[in-house]
């Protein structure tokens, strides 16, 4: 027994007899010991939730059921049934996040990692970050942030609830993305302006995908114009493919419908935005779109209306099984009247 103490103690001076960085070391793996293993993680929800509030001046509001560390495979954390209240949105429900952080998040303050959000709107979606690479090298530029999106099988339903959305919509939502971001990071690197325009954002090949898209009957408010009637639109599918730079959004194609549907066809054109101030949303300038569609009589006889009151009724033409519209759309404004054209 003594020989046993011998040896622990002898242990123990030769590991206290280290320089600093083992000293460091030796701290960190019982503090580790200490915050991962004994104390109980479910009590961190009430002090996450005090922080969250004081650090944002009670504007967000976070707390979840329990939190789980993982330091073997992955650097990580996973929270359990989140729940999250902001101040622009309706409360958001997850029943599963996953945070996997990259070192380089740690050491230079750089975000980047894996993000993964299930059930969320009733689906799921993985968002990873990395540091984009540019083109072309410059001291000067500033850094941005490459930003992979994929969501599956959302709830439009529970979207439009989390958005307070004007309109009630259907459907089951996938999504595909990359977004190029200025870095997120309060540091400003050497040699950069800070006086200079700062990097826009961008959208490279957006790609979204409705199964099952309803639009229930609704009127558009034009802000003291007409109101517009829009006629209620099932499509067995709504695909739109687009993307976003400098205050534009191209309009690469929307297919609306199959051939079983009321109406199919296609849209593509331009979206001109005002740039966004802080955290406030774009507003829209103007538009010109290329509208090319088919319908069966049946919503035809519903839209028909609608259009020749805006003096469209001109741009249907009979085709065999229905009616076909071709024309352009163009507008100034989100509460402008949109005006038709012949189509080229």
């Amino acid at each position: 027994m003594d020989s046993i103490k011998t040896i622990v103690l002898k242990t123990l001076r030769q590991l206290l007899s280290f320089n600093t960085l083992s000293k460091a070391l030796l701290i960190l793996i019982f503090s580790v010991i200490f915050i991962f293993v004994l104390f109980p993680t479910k009590d961190l929800s009430d002090v996450v939730s005090q922080n969250v509030s004081k650090f944002t001046q009670n504007q967000f509001y976070l707390e979840f059921d329990n939190i789980e560390f993982n330091l073997l495979s992955e650097l990580g954390v996973k929270l359990d049934n989140v729940y999250l209240e902001t101040p622009r949105t309706a409360p958001l429900n997850i029943r599963e996040l996953i945070a996997l952080p990259a070192i380089s998040t740690f050491l230079y303050k750089k975000p980047q990692g894996k993000l993964h959000l299930k059930g969320i709107f009733k689906g799921d979606i993985e968002v990873n970050i990395t540091k984009h690479r540019e083109d072309s090298s410059s001291e000067s530029k500033v850094e941005r942030s490459e930003i992979s999106v994929e969501a599956n099988k959302l709830d439009l339903k529970e979207l439009k609830n989390f958005l307070s959305l004007p309109v009630s919509l259907k459907g089951r939502l996938n999504l595909s993305t990359k977004v190029i971001t200025p870095l997120l990071t309060n540091d400003t690197p050497e040699g950069v302006n800070t006086n200079s325009t700062p990097a826009a954002t961008e959208i490279q090949d957006l790609t979204l995908t409705i199964k099952n898209f309803e639009l229930p009957q609704t009127t558009l408010d034009q802000n003291g114009s007409i109101p517009i009637d829009i006629p209620g639109i099932k499509l067995s599918e709504l695909v739109i493919k687009a993307r976003y730079f400098g205050n534009k959004l191209v309009l690469s194609e929307i297919k609306l419908g199959k051939d079983s549907d009321e109406l199919l066809g296609t849209i593509k054109g331009d979206m001109n935005f005002s740039p966004m101030i802080g955290m406030g949303m774009p507003m829209l300038n103007q538009y010109e779109l290329s509208l090319d569609l088919k319908m069966k009589k049946s919503f035809y006889d519903k839209i028909y209306l609608t259009l020749s009151i805006l003096n469209a009724g001109s741009y249907f033409s009979p085709i065999s099984g229905g009616y076909q519209f071709k024309s352009k759309l163009k507008g100034a404004g989100t509460y402008s009247v949109p005006r038709f054209d012949a189509y080229r």
